[in-house]
């Protein structure tokens, strides 16, 4: 690398530190941040702890929670050797975290974060994002053997670098005291391609009889680096053959379903076709097959609770809303958090936070905010870091947007906080635009679900959400986030103006009825409300021309739907606006940002 290419990339990180200290993001209009001011009617939380990571450096003072910030920066590191020697000395001073040393693991185990960023950044889906980041985190439990697949040499030594720290925190903390045991797992996680399988569960959990059996295995594994060694150590203490040490390989782990559609669908109890045809074949070993019948019938047991519980959640949302369409058991989902509290969404997937606006993670630090999005998806507390909950951080802050639905006041509970391990005190606001907040109150005392009724007026929408940590102290600092739901709110769906008009009319195109006719399910579960119809434009031509196209656009759409839901769309009240180029989603500085803007919103309101 040339040596003004290396200056280049330095002063860019100098800059990128200083805009991150004034918390200022003046580069990118569509993320919404917001810093308290005086006149608002929340106190945040100071932290008069001093920060042990001393700016001095000022090419590393990066915001890592911040995941345009934390993409750039391993970036750098794996492309210049300047900023690779600053991290490795501000790594030796302990300039990092924990969960900031998990994090930049988590974006360098994978050659394909550049892909999966320019994905998430086009689809809005909260799960979508989600679940990126859960593929990601999969590679740091298989060990430093198999996380870096690849040839760059300063990202396998920043891997070693931060395995080394880590190594060193979790002796200081006392996490992995027993090196024996944590070798012996990461070389079975190799073995087995990952640590999610039923093979895995069984071989790091100690049963009540065989302790002492399982340590001997387990020692026997740690001291090899044979396959075959490590496939007989298996098989003699779980008394099967190797044979079926590979099998129950197939099988995944199993604690518990997450809601109700997974229970319906009960897949843990339908084993690998290879595995039931050796269970079938009269040669299973008697371990072997009082296993898996134990394991699906766990599986099945867990299924009938989870529909009967379901079952009677849905009666109750029915009861308090009994506009609802809720006879059809296909519509929503009823979902579980770690703690077994239960909750309908009439809405399903759709009901869960959907980007992360900003994240300001506290000291000491949280991290991993894209947990935080889509749906619940931990079973249990595990006590550590992971990538499928968001950890605010003592007196953290984090700002989440709902974009394909919003926050409405409905009859009972609103809003729904999926908290992993202790319900620590967490500040919860809500806001329109990300600007102006209102205080709900506090979240504690193990409650989860939020009534805004005393905050808000009939029919309002909110589509941001600000949790603010209350400074408790526990294992993993601040609140543990799974996922934000909105309860009974509102459906909304943005629609290309280009798919249902051609430039500068307002005549449906005649396929526009095929897209708006796939609309219709998803408006009808509602049963009752009212239906808003919103025309947007560009700021292309004069803001008179383009308010009168926003609002003809509006009516167009607005006619035809209802000519498409036929009797149901009695059920309904209607309203049509047009906004013009007043409200746009992006700076009209593009033709890919105008053609964002050139859009009609339907939103859906229950009654």
């Amino acid at each position: 690398m040339s040596r003004n290419l290396s200056k280049l990339l330095l002063l860019s990180l100098c800059g990128l530190a200083i805009c991150c200290s004034k918390g200022k993001k003046d580069g990118n209009k569509d993320e919404v941040t917001h810093t308290p001011s005086e006149t608002e009617t929340v106190s945040k939380p100071q932290n008069n702890a001093s920060d042990p990571n001393p700016t001095e450096d000022g090419v590393l003072d990066v915001n890592l929670s911040d995941q345009k910030q934390l993409d750039i920066f391993v970036n750098a590191l794996q492309a210049d050797d300047a900023v690779l020697g600053l991290f490795e000395e501000k790594l030796r001073k302990g300039g990092f975290s924990e969960v900031e040393l998990l994090e930049i693991k988590h974006r360098l185990s994978t050659s394909v974060s550049d892909e999966v960023s320019q994905q998430t950044s086009i689809n809005n889906s909260g799960d979508a994002v989600k679940k990126s980041a859960q593929n990601l985190f999969k590679t740091v439990a298989k060990g430093t053997d198999q996380v870096m697949q690849r040839g760059n040499p300063n990202a396998q030594r920043v891997e070693d670098l931060i395995n080394e720290r880590l190594a060193l925190i979790n002796q200081k903390t006392g996490y992995n005291a027993n090196a024996m045991e944590d070798l012996a797992k990461a070389k079975m996680a190799d073995f087995m391609g990952g640590d999610k399988s039923l093979l895995y569960e069984k071989m790091t959990q100690a049963g009540v009889y065989n302790a002492y059996g399982l340590r001997q295995a387990q020692e026997t594994i740690a001291a090899t680096n044979n396959p075959d060694s490590i496939a007989q150590a298996m098989a003699g203490y779980l008394k099967m053959t190797e044979r079926e040490i590979q099998l129950l390989g197939k099988v995944p782990s199993f604690e518990r379903y997450l809601n109700e559609l997974e229970a319906r669908e009960n897949k843990a109890a339908i084993l690998d076709p290879e595995v039931e045809k050796q269970l079938q074949s009269g040669k299973a070993s008697q371990a072997f097959t009082k296993l898996l019948n134990h394991h699906t019938k766990i599986a099945s047991l867990n299924a009938k609770s989870i529909l009967n519980k379901s079952k009677k959640a849905r009666a109750q949302f029915q009861k308090l809303n009994p506009t609802w369409n809720g006879e059809d058991d296909a519509v929503g989902n009823t979902y579980f958090d770690e703690k077994g509290n239960v909750v309908f969404l009439p809405l399903g997937k759709i009901s869960f936070a959907d980007r992360v606006v900003s994240h300001k993670p506290g000291f000491p630090k949280g991290g991993f905010s894209e947990g935080s999005l889509g749906e619940p998806d931990l079973p249990k507390d595990t006590g550590n870091f992971d990538a499928r909950f968001c950890s605010i951080g003592i007196g953290g802050v984090l700002v989440l947007e709902f974009t394909d639905n919003a926050l409405t006041d409905v009859n009972g509970p609103d809003l729904f906080i999926f908290e992993i391990g202790k319900v620590e005190p967490t500040v919860l606001e809500i806001s329109k635009d990300g600007n102006e907040w209102i205080h709900v109150g506090e979240i504690e005392g193990g409650t989860a679900m939020v009534d805004i009724h005393e905050f808000v007026k009939p029919g309002e929408t909110f589509t941001f959400v600000r949790l603010t940590d209350l400074m408790t102290e526990s294992g993993i600092p601040g609140a543990d986030v799974d996922a934000v739901a909105a309860i009974g709110g509102a459906i909304r769906l943005q629609l290309d103006s280009s798919v249902l008009f051609e430039f500068g009319k307002f005549e449906l195109k005649p396929e526009a009825e095929v897209l708006l006719s796939e609309l219709i399910p998803q408006i009808e579960q509602l049963g009752k409300g009212t239906i808003v119809v919103e025309g947007h434009t560009d700021n292309i031509g004069n803001a008179v021309s383009n308010k009168t196209l926003s609002e003809q656009r509006a009516q167009s759409v607005s006619q035809v739907l209802k000519s498409l839901m036929k009797g149901s769309a009695n059920n309904f009240s209607w309203q049509t606006k047009g906004f013009g180029d007043s409200q746009p989603v992006a700076p009209n500085n593009t033709d890919e940002n105008r053609q964002k803007n050139r859009r009609v919103e339907l939103l859906i309101l229950p009654k």
